[in-house]
């Protein structure tokens, strides 16, 4: 059974992607995979569509949310390397890390901060639409 404080989280992720699927899952060492479906990271991405997860550890919220995954293969269009992004398999699924961190509190919002990836992601390819 999820812990009400991850659900809560969930329920903020919910309330801030209104109109994307929303999935989490618990894992068997307790810790929970939080998915958001259909995200946009904006021009100059490839895909420029796809999911945003992250893992919570066990121990969430005092253990801020780290690292985030993108879709396998993900990359800029005009082939210049993110090198915040490296190819991983999690839990036998193929992915793309996104290592990106900064403070948390536990009374910071999961959702807000995954709303910080979306605008680092779409802060890091030119404006032109490709």
């Amino acid at each position: 059974m999820i812990h009400p404080r991850v659900a809560a989280a969930i329920h903020d992720v919910e309330a801030t992607f209104v109109g994307h699927e929303v999935t989490s899952a618990e894992l068997a060492d307790g810790s929970v995979w939080v998915a958001v479906g259909s995200v946009d990271f904006g021009h100059g991405w490839q895909p420029r569509v796809g999911e945003l997860a992250v893992k919570l550890a066990p121990t969430f919220p005092d253990t801020g949310p780290y690292p985030w995954y993108l879709p396998k293969g993900i990359c800029r269009n005009d082939g210049v390397a993110v090198d915040r992004i490296t190819p991983v398999e999690v839990d036998g699924v193929p992915r793309a890390q996104l290592s990106l961190n900064a403070s948390w509190s536990p009374s910071d919002s999961l959702g807000a901060r995954l709303l910080g990836v979306l605008r680092w992601l779409r802060s890091q390819v030119s404006t032109k639409a490709s």
